[in-house]
């Protein structure tokens, strides 16, 4: 979202969203360190700058916690298992993986897990439910954690009527809180 020429923003708040995947990330590594690899979707947009900058910003306060590579994996599951693999032949101790979406995630772990390669931490954006949805991944482990994303679609629909009605008092921005899911709290 740049600029304020719109009627109505509903959307998560990105930058918060990477500054607690960084707390999370800074908190599993905080006393050992460790390498980091961020898988991100399309390049350019401002969602994902935003979310990466505030993933920046508290990993960069950790001395010993380095993102060691930024991929670009455009939403794709196959493409991001790709990258993984390519990556895990150039890095050999990579610990945690921070994807840009559950997804993502799922095709980082699928590379790993081909290679037999175990104790890699995998962190995903999304939260969704359903049969490899964010929540079902961490249930079974693949994930060590997911952040809920929600769209705010409902919230649309409705503000999308009162806009047409020229309903007065329709807000600027609502901005969508999101969650930490782990295995504690699925």
């Amino acid at each position: 979202m740049e600029g304020y020429d719109y009627t109505l923003y509903i959307g998560p708040d990105n930058k918060s969203i990477g500054r607690e995947a960084g707390k999370y990330i800074g908190e599993m590594l905080s006393k050992s360190g460790g390498n980091v690899v961020e898988i991100q979707g399309p390049a350019g947009l401002p969602s994902l700058r935003e979310r990466s900058a505030g993933f920046r910003e508290v990993i960069g306060q950790h001395d010993n916690i380095k993102i060691i590579e930024t991929v670009i994996a455009d939403w794709q599951r196959d493409k991001a298992e790709d990258e993984m693999e390519k990556l895990l032949q150039q890095y050999p101790n990579i610990d945690v993986v921070f994807a840009h979406s559950d997804y993502m995630a799922l095709g980082a772990y699928k590379a790993a897990n081909k290679k037999g390669i175990k104790g890699i931490k995998f962190v995903g954006i999304d939260g969704f439910t359903g049969s490899n949805g964010g929540l079902q991944l961490v249930e079974k482990g693949v994930l060590q954690g997911t952040f809920t994303c929600l769209t705010g679609g409902r919230e649309a629909v409705q503000y999308a009527l009162d806009i047409l009605n020229k309903e007065k008092g329709i807000p600027k921005k609502i901005i969508s809180r999101s969650n930490k899911i782990t295995l504690a709290n699925v």
